[in-house]
């Protein structure tokens, strides 16, 4: 279930890129499912504003790491992820809780994000880096 207000989602810096590259693979059956339809229901509707944070975010709920919030994947995976979004937000130059049209943002990663080098910079130590550079080119 997305939850909006009215047609504002709220998606973690670095889920930009997850959701850009994402080839049907995840951490179970129900984290796919729930990926699968935030980025239809961004697909679907050209308007829809995302409001771009920096925590727990509509696609980390399905995810099994997320204990209320917090990834406790190890003790490290928190602080790790909410670094990957600051990154993230200071590379495209966006605020911390700013809302951005989509489909305007994923043109302009697209844009942007050049090269394989960025994205390796950007994902840090993130288990799925090599499955996004294999997609490189595959955008929303």
């Amino acid at each position: 279930m997305l939850k909006k207000t009215n047609t504002i989602i709220e998606i973690r810096g670095h889920h930009l890129l997850c959701m850009q590259h994402f080839k049907g693979l995840g951490y179970n059956q129900n984290f796919i499912d729930n990926m699968k339809k935030i980025i239809n229901e961004i697909e679907q509707n050209k308007n829809l504003g995302l409001k771009i944070i920096a925590k727990c975010d509509i696609i980390c709920e399905y995810c099994p790491h997320n204990n209320c919030g917090i990834c406790k994947k190890d003790y490290t995976s928190e602080t790790e992820i909410v670094m990957k979004d600051l990154a993230f937000l200071k590379y495209f130059k966006l605020n911390e809780n700013e809302i951005i049209n989509a489909q305007k943002i994923f043109y302009f990663i697209k844009n942007e994000l050049k090269t394989d080098i960025n994205i390796l910079n950007l994902c840090g130590k993130c288990e799925w880096k090599k499955t996004c550079i294999s997609m490189h080119g595959n955008y929303i």
